[in-house]
């Protein structure tokens, strides 16, 4: 599997435009392909996926508005998982064990990285290309061997040669 061309078909159905080219967009990709991955590998349904998702999308939401602090964040945090928490599995809920892994993968990932997140958000960039062109000047094909001079007509002709440049 490509994992480029599964970026690029996420980043598709997910309506995120440019990720390789908008810093913005990248990151925001990246971050869900993250979170989708580690509710894959934590073994949580489709609809705990889902919510996952939904919490994720949100919080970088929170990220771009300039009144949300990390206080926000995490209160909304705490807040979504709290709502979804039972004491039982129950399809779409989230157990206290869960809970504490899900807590513990967004602490380390986006709750301590927030502030980068929001500067990178809610600020312009200017963004600065360059391009090079290098243009490579290849030599003219060889002629067929059969129309390469012989040797002695190859002195000949150095000789010619010399004889023209010192007139």
């Amino acid at each position: 599997a490509d994992p480029d061309a599964a970026a690029a078909a996420l980043a598709e159905e997910l309506e995120i435009e440019g990720p390789t080219t908008d810093l913005r967009n990248g990151a925001k990709l990246d971050f869900l392909v993250n979170t989708a991955l580690f509710a894959r590998d934590a073994g949580f349904s489709m609809s705990q996926t889902e919510h996952l998702h939904a919490l994720a999308s949100k919080l970088l939401r929170l990220c771009a508005d300039p009144k949300a602090d990390l206080a926000v964040a995490e209160a909304y945090f705490q807040s979504a998982l709290v709502n979804r928490v039972t004491a039982t599995p129950t399809e779409g809920c989230f157990t206290i064990d869960d809970v504490h892994v899900v807590s513990a993968h967004f602490a380390a990932g986006f709750f301590s990285h927030f502030k980068l997140y929001a500067w990178m958000f809610r600020n312009e960039q200017v963004v600065e290309q360059h391009r090079t062109t290098l243009r490579v000047e290849t030599p003219f094909p060889f002629k067929p061997l059969v129309e390469a001079y012989t040797k002695e007509s190859w002195e000949a002709k150095l000789v010619r040669d010399e004889e023209a440049a010192a007139e």
